[in-house]
């Protein structure tokens, strides 16, 4: 399991990632946002 504090959050995502010079809290909130996104198309269809 991987424990970022406040210095991790601001550490560069790396050269992996389309946006290397991005902070990793870019990526939390962007994978936070996502999940939310999707999975609330997941709970429509299950109501439908």
């Amino acid at each position: 399991m991987l424990l970022l504090g406040g210095a991790g959050l601001r550490v560069p995502m790396g050269e992996k990632e389309p946006f290397p010079e991005a902070p990793m809290a870019d990526l939390v909130l962007h994978i936070h946002r996502e999940l939310i996104h999707h999975l609330s198309g997941v709970c429509l269809l299950r109501d439908l």
